[in-house]
């Protein structure tokens, strides 16, 4: 993974999740429980972060919480946000491992990815202080 002779820069994966941002598999509901533990450390913190009372939807396991789905009527507003930051983190790790091989590699060219400009599903103020410099997809 050397960059070519005289390269001033390199770009991995241009457009991280411009078409896939969230998988919905047992591996990711295992990760997002992983993620959920480490922010809130309790189901209890869970549940009063989330308003579960007013929700009906108070977890008792962790076992028992999942990526939002589909539902009849509108979904808890925390679950989603939580999920949505979520996606982004997982995408920013797998980006910070394939840059920490690009840096072992290249440790004195910048290493960036592109950003999309108003692109929800990544949170772009926090994957900025892991680039070198933004790069913007016009």
């Amino acid at each position: 993974v050397r960059a070519p002779p005289g390269a001033r820069r390199l770009a991995r994966q241009q457009r991280v999740a411009c078409h896939v941002h969230e998988s919905f598999d047992d591996e990711s509901a295992a990760r997002f429980r992983d993620w959920l533990q480490a922010r809130y450390g309790s189901l209890s913190a869970l549940n009063a972060a989330w308003g579960t009372a007013f929700w009906s939807q108070r977890f008792s396991d962790w076992d028992e919480v999942i990526p939002p789905r589909a539902t009849p009527t509108i979904p808890n507003p925390h679950h989603r946000s939580d999920w949505r930051a979520f996606c982004s983190d997982n995408l920013l790790e797998l980006y910070l491992l394939e840059r920490d091989i690009l840096r072992a590699a290249n440790p004195d060219v910048p290493i960036t990815t592109n950003f999309m400009g108003l692109f929800e599903p990544l949170d772009y103020w926090r994957w900025s202080q892991e680039v070198d410099f933004v790069s913007n997809d016009s």
